[in-house]
């Protein structure tokens, strides 16, 4: 009996000693989630700059609208308000004016794409461009139908633009294919799809409006679920993938409503996450009203969501070049 005791104690003792060191370990991948960055979308840096010292997050993603005639923004600028920042700038961009996809497949616009390679290249850090993104709705001067845009053109005119990147050695960029999400009257994926070996990323852009119009209050998951199936489907299963733009409009329950977005993403395997904060057309803000901006907080801080500071920006460069951390 005193020997079966002796024995016990060992045991037990071996495994509080087992699971002293074990629990670090068993801790740290419990609070530790795989990274998803983000990024906050304002009309400028100061204001983007204002949301960010609220939510106590700095975004590892900026994004900036450039319009094609303007060219990339100056070196000086993405150095001094981008990278010296620990971010990495996210270029949505596309050709605009009537029929531009007919122009660039001609070879019009090539004097204008040499330029943009060009000044990319000169940059030098990693860059993600967002090209001709929400092209399966029908508001955008790229879309099929619009402008006398004809089935295929896209595709057309997406690999010519990469062609003269790659040709022009502007290897620092990766595309991002951005659609909308999938609603009833949208263009098919599948039909504006450029294919694997001329896309990096995958991204879709999310809104609750909260309007009739828009099809009412919608939940996260409900505009989530049919179109990353659609998306996948097209792209496949390994391209990584970010949410480009979402918002939610007013209501008494977008605090909620921003919880369960957060706390979603992995389920979706989001790596990055870019929030429109703007007043336009609804209130999408994240900090309008107290409860909106303590429901950010708490979800930003319990879901893994990173910004810069989190991660040192080679390793926020390392995941925009690779999509792995």
């Amino acid at each position: 009996m005193n020997r079966y005791l002796t024995s016990l104690r060992l045991v037990t003792a071996g495994l509080v000693v087992a699971s002293m060191v074990l629990s670090p370990t068993i801790v740290q991948a419990a609070t530790h989630p795989k990274p998803i960055l983000l990024g906050i979308i304002r009309q400028s840096d100061q204001s983007r700059m204002a949301t960010e010292h609220a939510i106590g997050k700095r975004s590892a993603l900026i994004v900036k609208f450039s319009d094609w005639d303007a060219g990339l923004p100056s070196l000086q600028y993405l150095h001094n308000s981008i990278t010296s920042h620990g971010a990495v700038p996210v270029i949505t961009t596309g050709p605009n004016g009537y029929a531009p996809l007919a122009r660039v497949i001609s070879g019009e616009e090539d004097a204008k794409i040499v330029e943009w390679a060009g000044a990319t290249r000169a940059f030098g850090h990693p860059i993600l461009f967002r090209l001709m993104a929400e092209m399966n709705g029908s508001w955008e001067p790229w879309s099929t139908g619009v402008n006398g845009n004809k089935p295929g053109e896209y595709v057309q005119a997406w690999r010519h633009i990469v062609d003269i990147f790659r040709a022009e050695g502007a290897t620092n960029v990766r595309w991002v294919f951005n659609p909308n999400r999938t609603y009833k009257a949208a263009t098919r994926m599948r039909s504006v799809w450029p294919g694997a070996s001329y896309v990096d990323w995958i991204g879709l852009d999310i809104y609750n409006f909260n309007t009739p119009a828009k099809g009412g209050w919608l939940t996260f998951d409900s505009m989530m679920k049919p179109s990353i199936k659609e998306l996948r489907s097209v792209a496949g299963q390994r391209k990584p993938f970010m949410i480009n733009e979402i918002g939610c409009a007013a209501g008494a329950q977008k605090p909620a409503w921003l919880k369960t977005m957060f706390s979603r993403l992995p389920a979706y395997g989001v790596k990055a996450v870019m929030y429109f904060d703007f007043l336009r057309k609804a209130d999408w803000r994240l900090t309008a009203k107290p409860a909106n901006l303590a429901a950010t907080r708490y979800a930003l801080r319990r879901n893994g969501i990173t910004g810069a500071g989190d991660l040192s920006r080679a390793a926020i460069e390392r995941i925009v070049l690779t999509g792995s951390p």
